[in-house]
Order: structure tokens, then sequence, then C-alpha cells
């Protein structure tokens, strides 16, 4: 396949979706192949190829075929990984950890972990931006004005966010996390290649000293139990305390903590656990750094629930600290926001398709089982691929809540009439 012809493709997709002028340099690592009167893509990773699939529509009216297929490929991935690299012979312009030995690996993770630890690529907002509607808004808006001046403290007591299963929780928190990751790696980019420039250079070697992280109650939990003998010389010595206060040494080095699923800390005999993870949140309340957690079921219900009375007391006391800043809930979707949701992915996918209203998703019985955040985006991704096949909107949506419906049939869920 001609590179004029590929070149000409990206500018079309670049114009008709304005979001990927970001990726051009990926775009123009693409191979590009004609076999049998398929197009085959290579793209250098699975994670650009899954961005790419949102413009086959484009493709398949470029290059006027049906027959698009875009794959990774292993071998591109890493000679654009090689070509991308920073310039080895440039002089780091900030302290950042040195590349430990072999030996010194694991002591290395311990101490500075990843930022994208924990994080998830299909919560990435260039692959699944977050979607605002009227009954999430206000606690998307909320973490929003807080970011406006990283990396710079919010200077604000800790958020808690609270809602049932499905509300998008973890979208939001793992969206916003990943927007600050992506900071921190364009800083030290630009700083290691030298393309800072002058005015610019004491911010960006703020942002990329900045440490954040993401991680769930559950991770807390199994985190502090785990002790590999290899990673901590306390543990080696045996000095139990010695290694408690180096986790919580760890963690005061971050200045960006999102704390998901937090309802994880009632579960089971966990003072140990809830006395140190008081400790690290004190901290975050003192200093007024950027702590936002998030709940499945109202803190009062989680504490109320628990029967022992150390666990009960810890409990609350840890709850307390952590919605001391606002405890914001996020409502049930309205059959406008699911509507909503459903025409803002396919939106984004394809533009050329046409929004579904709420009057046809009611005739197809949608709101009679889907009632969440979760729910909506599920039939509005399923939708989109019968699209490809050639299906109209409403049979792809049809065979979406389909897909729905026998998702929670199998799960064991009941279903009432909207």
């Amino acid at each position: 396949m001609a590179n004029g012809m590929w070149n000409s493709a990206i500018e079309r997709l670049i114009a008709e979706h304005p979001p990927f002028k970001d990726l051009k340099f990926i775009l123009q690592a693409c191979e590009v192949d004609a076999q049998n009167g398929r197009i085959l893509i290579k793209v250098p990773g699975a994670f650009y190829a899954g961005l790419l699939q949102a413009a086959a529509p484009i493709l398949r009216r470029h290059y006027g075929t049906p027959n698009i297929e875009i794959n990774p490929d292993d071998q591109l991935q890493k000679a654009f990984q090689a070509k991308h690299a920073p310039n080895a012979s440039a002089v780091p312009a900030v302290s950042l950890p040195a590349q430990p030995s072999r030996k010194e690996t694991a002591v290395y993770r311990a101490k500075y972990f990843d930022i994208a630890d924990h994080l998830s690529d299909q919560f990435h907002p260039r692959k699944n931006p977050y979607l605002v509607t009227g009954t999430n808004n206000l606690a998307y808006h909320t973490l929003e004005r807080m970011m406006q001046g990283f990396p710079s403290s919010p200077n604000e007591l800790p958020i808690m966010i609270s809602a049932k299963i499905g509300q998008g929780k973890t979208h939001m928190l793992q969206s916003f996390a990943w927007r600050l990751h992506d900071k921190i790696i364009e800083a030290r980019k630009q700083l290691a290649q030298g393309q800072a420039p002058a005015e610019e250079r004491a911010q960006l070697e703020k942002i990329a000293r900045s440490r954040i992280r993401y991680i769930s109650g559950e991770a807390v939990v199994d985190e502090h139990k785990r002790i590999h003998p290899d990673a901590w010389k306390a543990v080696k010595d045996g000095d139990a305390d010695s290694y408690s206060r180096e986790r919580e040494d760890w963690y005061a080095g971050v200045e960006w903590l999102f704390l998901d699923d937090i309802h994880a800390f009632a579960k089971g005999e966990r003072e140990k656990t809830l006395e140190w993870m008081y400790k690290i949140t004190d901290r975050f309340y003192n200093a007024r750094t950027m702590l936002v957690s998030a709940i499945d079921t109202p803190p009062k219900q989680v504490i109320a629930a628990v029967k022992h009375p150390t666990i009960k007391h810890d409990l609350e006391r840890l709850f307390t600290r952590l919605y001391s800043g606002g405890l914001i809930a996020i409502e049930d979707p309205t059959n406008e926001d699911l509507a909503a949701i459903i025409n803002s992915h396919l939106k984004r996918m394809d533009g050329s398709l046409r929004e579904i209203s709420v009057s046809e998703l009611n005739e197809l019985g949608f709101f009679s089982i889907a009632k969440s955040y979760r729910d909506a985006l599920g039939v509005g991704h399923t939708a989109y691929k019968y699209t490809l096949e050639g299906l109209p909107v409403e049979k792809a949506i049809a065979n979406g809540i389909d897909a729905l419906k026998g998702k929670k049939l199998s799960e064991g869920y009941l279903f009432t009439s909207a």
C-alpha cells in the first residue's frame, strides 16, 4: 500500500475525528498492506490498536472497502519504543530514582512504585473517556476543580464519593489518575530530552517529581498483609515495627492518592490495617494534600454492619477522616442520563451514527433492565460492534440490550418493569 494513501488516510482521520491529532506520530508508525482486497493495518501495540478501532468506519469509507483489519504487532511495537526512547546522551533535568541493579529490584519497586501501578488501560481517557451526566457531574467537577492547580496541593480536606456498584466510581477515579500520570510522564520526557522552555522548567521539574497512586481498599489490605522476604530490610531483620514505619514513609511521599472501594476495610479482622491506614490518611488530612476515596455503600451503613467493637471504632475514625472535606453521593442515573451515555459513546466511536431517543430505548425495554452507568456503557459498546456489521442503530442497540439481559440473567438478577 502506497505511503501516500495512508498519509491521506491519516489526514482524513484527524479531520473527521480531531482527537487523533494527538496520535499522529503513532499513526505514522503503522504499517499498511493490501492483500486480496483486504486492508491490513499493523499498529505498534495493543493499546493503540484499540484506539484505532474507533477509526474503522472512517477508514472503510476512505479505502472504499469493508475489509479493514487492525492488529497489534509486537515487532512494530519494539521498533517504535526504541525509536521514541529518550536520548541516552541527554542529561536528565530532574532528580528521579535511579534504575536499580537486579539485586535491588525488589526494594526499588517497594519504595518507588510505578505511578501507573494498579491503573487499568481500559479506563484511560483516550481509550474510554469518562462520561459526565446530570447525576455524576457534581463529583466530577469537584475533582476537576481540585486538579486545576496540579502539581500544587489543592489545600483541601479529603473527599469521599459514594455510589452504588456500577455507577462509574472506579472509572472516574482512574480517569483522573491517568490524566495526572500522563502529565508526569510528559514532563519527564521533555526534561530528559532537553525540550523544556526555560520559563517552564521549574514547573515541569515539580510535575516530574510528583508521585501519585490509585489503589483499591482490597489491594491495600493484601499489600499490607503480604510481606516479601526480599522487599524490606526490616522484615529480613524480623523488625515488624520498622516494616510498618517504612510502609508509612512510602505513602508519605505520595502527593495525590486515589483510594477506591474503601468498604473493603470493613471485612474481617483488620485492626492493624485500619490503624496503619488511619496514620496514612491523617497525614493527608493534616497536609491538605489530594486524597479522594470511593465507597459503594453509605459509610454509616458500612459501620453499622460491623459487629466487632474495635473494628467498628477504627473504621468510624478512618471514615471520618476520609470524608472530612465532603461526602458526595452519585445518584442512580435518570433515563435521560442513560440515553446520553449510549449516544455519547456511539458518537465518539463513529460520528456518523444517529442518536437514539429515550422513547425508542423505552420501547426496546432498555429501562426495565439497565439501571447503571456501567449498563448503559456496556450496551453502547456492544451496539457499536453491531453497527460495524452494517446494522442500523436501533437494531444494534436492541442486540446490545439482549446481551445485557443475558448477562444479568446469568448473574441471577431479577427484572422489574420500568
